[in-house]
């Protein structure tokens, strides 16, 4: 179709293709935007990247007619839109049955508009949100945080990106009241006071990958505190500190000693971080590799101990059985 890109992209459950309606520099035309109405009522993805519009009254008509259609994806990024036309975006997102992944990003969003598009998530079906290039704008995080404790909301992956954030203390707290397991917060200035802020909730949190890359006032007095708890969590799979650059080979080592027989951890990143070794990011992964296989003994040697404790006493003789029991009686401990 003239202007309209479509691209397939494989649905994770069912490995089937699911077609995805991209835009990207278009001017957002009456005869485009009509011929979008006529294939969207079989696409499940829409992508409006860094498009104009020649009409706003065209465009809001469109906007309203995009709960009829099965969207489970509505991405507008890097479009400088009015008022009214964030207003019906937002009111679609929070109206809709379907969608589950809004994208926003754009650089001239006022307070008024983030505020709607956070508000517009607390509606049971959106599961994940991304803002992005709200540098100057993300004033504070008071909504966001309302947003997360309300009981309507079910997030389960929140990104920020380039958003100067203020008052995040109050937002890691809700953090706490929610299911999301995965968070970006990559290039949100985030400092040092953030990441004892952060660490004092992480346990509390069911967060499973944490992402904070290009957070350039991190040091490693952050980093130590963050290891701490990390070594605390029991379900932490993924963390990527990467692009930091004020780190150094010190924040390594406070990672690597969190790592002493961690249950969960499988993968750390500290790529690109200006004041780290090479050869200290290697040792790092290999530290997390060693993880996966004392793991997979460890494991071994409890299904050793079930079965053994399974065993009828007439089989296994009831002082060797008692002398492997006390010898793996650890590791039921260490996977309780």
């Amino acid at each position: 179709m003239n202007g309209v890109c479509v691209r397939e992209q494989k649905h994770k459950k069912n490995m089937t293709r699911q077609p995805t309606i991209v835009l990207t520099n278009k001017k957002l035309s009456v005869c485009l935007l009509n011929q979008l109405i006529q294939i969207l009522k079989d696409r499940v993805g829409l992508h409006f990247i860094n498009c104009t519009i020649e009409n706003e009254n065209d465009f809001i008509k469109f906007i309203r007619l995009l709960p009829r259609f099965p969207l489970t994806v509505l991405n507008v990024s890097d479009m400088s839109l009015s008022r009214a036309c964030w207003m019906e975006i937002t009111k679609v997102v929070h109206q809709s049955k379907t969608i589950i992944n809004f994208d926003v990003g754009a650089d001239d969003l006022t307070e008024h508009d983030i505020n709607a598009c956070i508000a517009s998530v607390v509606n049971g079906t959106v599961t994940s949100f991304t803002l992005k290039y709200n540098i100057t704008r993300m004033t504070n995080m008071d909504t966001l945080k309302l947003a997360l404790m309300d009981p309507k909301c079910n997030l389960l992956r929140l990104q920020l990106s380039g958003c100067a954030l203020i008052g995040i203390e109050g937002f890691f707290l809700a953090l706490s009241y929610t299911s999301i397991h995965s968070i970006t917060l990559d290039y949100c200035y985030l400092n040092d006071k953030a990441m004892i802020n952060l660490s004092s909730v992480l346990n509390q949190t069911k967060i499973r990958c944490l992402y904070l890359k290009r957070n350039n006032q991190i040091t490693d007095n952050g980093i130590r505190w963050l290891s701490s708890a990390i070594r605390k969590s029991n379900i932490l799979t993924t963390v990527d500190l990467s692009l930091n650059f004020r780190l150094t080979n010190k924040s390594v080592d406070y990672l690597m000693d969190a790592l002493i027989g961690h249950p969960s951890i499988q993968h750390i990143n500290v790529y690109n971080c200006g004041g780290i070794d090479l050869k200290k990011t290697e040792e790092l992964c290999l530290t997390v590799k060693a993880l996966h296989s004392d793991r997979a003994i460890l494991m071994t040697r409890l299904c050793w101990y079930r079965t053994l404790k399974e065993c009828p006493l007439n089989v296994l003789p009831t002082e060797l059985f008692r002398t492997i029991a006390d010898t793996l009686h650890p590791i039921i401990d260490f996977f309780s």
